[in-house]
């Protein structure tokens, strides 16, 4: 059956901005140079991505027994020679039927999925850090707003580096739920598409204030036009307020004063998509997700039945296999 998938652009100055599409987006950082990331490549048929550095992915999924060399097959988009998608049941997909396989290239972005029928989740984070110590941060990606299962979800977790977690959340059936300290953004496992914010901090939230709304006010989530109309969404960080949304629109789901202070000044971001038994609704529809492009990976889950590449700062100030710089974004 068919699982969502996810897309992104990421552009980040040299501490970190994300865009999802096919065109990187911009980033400017409080402190340091600007940083920007692109997927590049034409393959003539999906290629996994599993890059050697700069980032860290991982793929989970709680079903140790039926999916440990394996997980549960499904359909994503783009077909076997990268063609465009044109809806399930019409054209363009191919079946995913290895771990590799759920974090692929085509048409110079990358794209994620997974089909979690107990649970599952993919993570990727760049390894940048998000530094608002000299001035408010932005980070901005682009992806397809693309949905089939409101079972099926993103969240954008930005994370102190000592308190990131390789996986977060778990909606109560898996995992350990989120870090101490962070900066979340997420629809949950619910339809319409709105986002709301959390200021998490030593494990109690408070919510972020903001106008709300849903991402279906602006533009479409339910046709293949939405998996290829790629969209791009901002976060903007200083140390008493925080704001995200979707720019282009002037849509911002978050936008408000933080209750004091935030007591760090330095965070990796993280973009995971979420799966929680996609076909467990009335009316199950194919479950094909949005893309995804954007220049960081997250940590990896339990490594009995996940599989990741990854890059972290080191004591010394440093990334494995890469600088470790502070962007800024715009």
């Amino acid at each position: 059956m068919p699982r969502r998938v996810l897309k992104f652009l990421l552009v980040i100055p040299l501490l970190l901005a994300a865009s999802g599409a096919a065109v990187p987006a911009s980033v400017t950082a409080g402190n340091g140079a600007p940083y920007s990331f692109n997927w590049a490549g034409t393959p003539t048929s999906p290629q996994p991505w599993n890059p050697a550095t700069g980032f860290d992915v991982v793929v989970h999924d709680r079903d140790f027994t039926q999916t440990y060399n394996n997980p549960y097959p499904f359909a994503a988009q783009h077909g076997t020679d990268c063609g465009a998608f044109q809806g399930f049941g019409v054209g363009g997909i191919h079946t995913v039927s290895t771990y590799a396989d759920e974090v692929f290239m085509c048409n110079n972005h990358m794209m994620t999925g997974v089909n979690g029928q107990g649970y599952g989740e993919v993570a990727f984070t760049p390894a940048q850090l998000l530094d608002w110590s000299a001035g408010p941060v932005s980070v901005t990606w682009q992806v397809d707003t693309l949905r089939t299962s409101c079972r099926d979800w993103l969240s954008f977790n930005v994370m102190p580096f000592a308190d990131n977690l390789m996986l977060t959340d778990g909606v109560g059936v898996d995992l350990f739920n989120e870090p101490k300290n962070e900066l979340l953004f997420t629809t949950g496992a619910s339809c319409p598409m709105a986002y709301s914010g959390q200021d998490i901090r030593n494990f109690a939230a408070a919510d972020i204030p903001g106008p709300g709304g849903a991402v279906e006010d602006v533009v479409d989530t339910g046709s293949p036009l939405a998996a290829k109309n790629r969209q791009t969404f901002e976060i903007d960080i200083s140390s008493t307020h925080v704001r995200f949304g979707m720019p282009a629109f002037n849509k911002w789901f978050v936008d408000g004063n933080l209750q004091s202070p935030l007591p760090y000044q330095q965070a990796v971001i993280q973009f995971e998509q979420h799966s929680y038994t996609p076909d467990k609704e009335c009316n199950p529809t194919w479950g094909a997700r949005a893309r995804v492009k954007t220049n960081r990976l997250s940590h990896s889950g339990r490594p009995e039945r996940s599989q990741s590449t990854i890059a972290s700062p080191t004591s010394t100030g440093s990334v494995t296999g890469m600088p470790m710089t502070r962007a800024t974004t715009t």
